[in-house]
């Protein structure tokens, strides 16, 4: 049913991209978004993996995190090089890729961020 034409649309390059990631106990989901001129999200792409036994042991800062860093590099050839958001429902996420401070995989993820331009909105999970 996801893949039938009615449900993913092909991406109008003029418009800008919404990215929404959920991360759980056991996986990480995300879609790749856009604005219809109605104001209703149409989907472009959609992803999901399960977490790695190690990755479930992480705080739910970096999965969470770890989540961004998967829908980046998923959805990378629609976002770089354009400006596009993110919806995530871990409000910490918004102080943690503004944070000069950083150590350990978070450093190695937020420069990896950095190749991208986008904003971050807190939304409820």
């Amino acid at each position: 049913m996801l893949s039938k034409a009615l449900v993913v649309q092909p991406p109008n390059w003029t418009k800008s991209f919404h990215v929404f990631v959920d991360t759980s106990d056991i996986a990480i989901g995300s879609v790749l978004m856009q604005l219809t001129e109605l104001k209703w999200y149409r989907l472009v792409y959609y992803a999901s993996r399960k977490l790695l036994k190690a990755e479930r042991n992480y705080s739910t800062t970096e999965r969470e995190a770890l989540g961004m860093v998967y829908s980046v590099t998923k959805y990378r050839h629609y976002l770089l090089g354009r400006k596009f958001s993110f919806r995530v429902d871990h409000s910490a996420l918004i102080y943690l890729v503004s944070q000069a401070s950083l150590t350990g995989k978070i450093v190695r993820w937020t420069l990896l961020l950095q190749e991208f331009e986008f904003d971050i909105y807190h939304g409820p999970g």
